[in-house]
Order: C-alpha cells, then structure tokens, then sequence
C-alpha cells in the first residue's frame, strides 16, 4: 500500500491496517513525501501486522515531481518483487501504470484538477497537463477504483474519464469516545493543513473576534514547518501546530463546535473524529459533506465574508439546547462511519479481484 505522511492519507492508510487485523493481512506500507514524524513512527510500530518501507521522493502533486515519481516507481517495483503482495493497494495515481504482478487497487482521495477548480473556480493552468496525463494513465491500470464519496468519485469521472466505474466506500475510524459535557466545552475547533488555500481557514479567522468562544486550530501552518508552531495566538485564533492524536482526541473532547469551512473536501477525517467525539458541525455547504452529514450539521456558505458562517457559530455558542441537539445529530450520524466497515469493504474489492486474477 502505498502512502505519505503529510495529511489525511496517513491516517486513513493506518486506520485501515488497523481494521485489517481481524483478516490476518499483513500489509506493507511504502511510504514516499516527507518522513514520518516520531508520533507515526510510533503508530506504526504499534501495529505488529505493518511493516513501514520509507523513501523521500517527491509526491505527484508537488512542484516538478516527475523525476522523483520516475526513480519512486523503480523503487516500488524492487519492493514488489521483494514483497510478492497478493494485492496492491494505491493511494497515488502515477503508479497504476507499473507492471504489478497482483491486482491493483486504486483509491482516488485527492487529486489537483477538482481541487483547483473548487478553489479557483476553473481548471489548473497548462503546466498541469502531465499531471493530468500521469493520472488518466495510472488510472486505466488499475483493476478497481475507489473513492471515499460519491462527490470525488464524480470528480474523477468528469476530468479523467476513467474505463471502470468508481464505487464509493467512505473512510472510516476508531471512535474516540467520551460523553458530551456542553457545558465544560466552550470552544471551537478545526484540524488540518493550514496551508492549505482549501481548508479556508482565512474565513474563520474573519469571524473569529466576533466570537464568544475561542477558536483553536490544528495543523501545520506550512508544508515545511511541522510542529514547531504550539499554542501560539494570533488575533483571536490559537494554533497548535501539529498534535499527536491522543492529544487531538483530547481537544476534540474537550470542544463544543467543529467549524470545517472548506471550499474542497474529498471526505473529511477529522470531521468524522470530531463528530465521534460529540462536537456539534459546522460545514461548508458542499458536495461530500451534505453527502455525508446531511441534518447531522449546520452548513454555511463560504461565498458571503463569512456572514453565515458567524451566524451559525454564534447560534449554537449562544444556546445549549441548539447546541446539544446538534452534538446528539453529529454523534449519532458518525456511527455509520466504522472502520470495521471500511476494512469489509476493501476486503471485499480485494476477493473479488483475487476471483478474477
């Protein structure tokens, strides 16, 4: 299985291995992008079914990543005839076109084309187009595609065209647990990568002053600084920087609201965990989360200086029986959401490319 370690494919690849154990699947993770930081070395390594095969090369979606994702294809194929996997399983779209000995399963978590054109509004510019060539070609090489929402499978269909269809099978995770004390929670949280222009965060700094509550963001605040940046405050926000994830369950059980005004979402992780710890959500207004929180969260525009979104923060802050209502929906509606049924899932996609082999 292939994987990173900069954002949300980390998390997913390991709750996955995790939901594997009732399978006896001992899966092998090469892992490519920046290293693993100590906290996922640790997961990891808490997994005795996992064995992490780390490189440096530079992911398909960086700036000028060809000669790195060439030489990483080398690499991968020395690992499939060292490994010999009975399935291979792709996080990242150039490498569907390697001579694989098994079948080949491909997930389509991201990718820039759709990324762009929610944030931009149009597609990327021209220098973008061996991008797009790299992962029409990966794409018609893999036996069975998968997205985590119906949303992003849609996206692939409309900017590569794939030759199978793209089934759905949303992404799950452990359930952090705890009960809802609305009344010892009185901030707002969000989680992810900053950096990321998709994430928004710019409008939730926009509110932030006219808010009654604190608003605490997680992440890293470029794609360079790890976690260096901790409990720093700036305006009316606090940043953390990176938290390991005991210390994010901690927070998230300790926060009333989840804000995720994003322009783009391929599925949300950290708004399943927020909702598994009973935050009340708050969302932007598009396609994989109404498709997944659907009356389990308030959601806003993102269109309008962030009028809708102050006005949603400010009417759960503002009423506990608004508030609990919405915790109760989010919580409820996050039990769809297991690993157990995450990892059926895949098993099932591999089996049924194991018939076919």
């Amino acid at each position: 299985m292939t994987s990173d370690a900069v954002g949300g494919i980390w998390r997913y690849a390991i709750d996955l291995a995790r939901g594997f154990a009732p399978y006896s699947i001992e899966v092998h993770l090469a892992l490519m992008g920046p290293p693993p930081d100590a906290t996922q070395r640790k997961e990891a390594a808490a997994l005795p079914h996992l064995v992490l095969h780390e490189s440096s090369f530079r992911l398909e979606w960086m700036e000028a990543p060809w000669e790195d994702v060439d030489a990483a294809a080398d690499w991968l194929m020395k690992l499939d005839a060292q490994i010999r996997p009975d399935v291979v399983h792709l996080n990242h779209y150039s490498y569907g076109t390697l001579p694989w000995r098994s079948p080949v399963v491909m997930v389509a978590h991201s990718c820039i084309y759709s990324w762009w054109s929610a944030v931009y509004g149009h597609e990327p510019p021209a220098h973008y187009g061996e991008y797009h060539r790299r992962v029409t070609a990966g794409l018609s090489g893999a036996g069975a595609l998968v997205a985590p929402s119906r949303s992003m499978a849609d996206a692939i269909v409309r900017f590569y065209k794939p030759k199978i269809p793209v089934r759905v099978i949303p992404n799950g995770t452990t359930p952090t647990g705890g009960p809802v004390e609305t009344q010892s929670r009185e901030k707002i949280v969000t989680i992810g990568r900053l950096w990321d222009k998709a994430k928004n965060i710019a409008l939730l700094q926009r509110v932030a002053p006219r808010l009654p509550w604190p608003v605490v963001a997680v992440g890293d605040q470029s794609l360079e600084d790890g976690a260096k940046k901790t409990d720093e405050e700036e305006g009316s926000m606090i940043y953390t920087g990176r938290l390991d994830p005991d210390r994010v369950s901690g927070l998230l059980a300790s926060s009333a609201i989840y804000a995720h005004p994003a322009l783009y979402e391929p599925f949300g992780l950290s708004v399943l965990e927020a909702a598994q710890a009973g935050c009340a959500l708050v969302l932007s207004r598009i396609g994989s989360l109404v498709e997944n929180w659907r009356y389990a969260a308030l959601f806003v525009r993102t269109d309008d200086g962030g009028k809708s979104l102050e006005e949603a923060l400010l009417a759960l802050s503002g009423s506990p029986e608004l508030l609990s209502f919405y915790q109760y929906k989010a919580k409820e509606r996050a039990t769809k959401f297991s690993i157990s049924k995450t990892a059926f899932s895949y098993w099932k996609v591999y089996t049924s490319l194991w018939e076919k082999a």
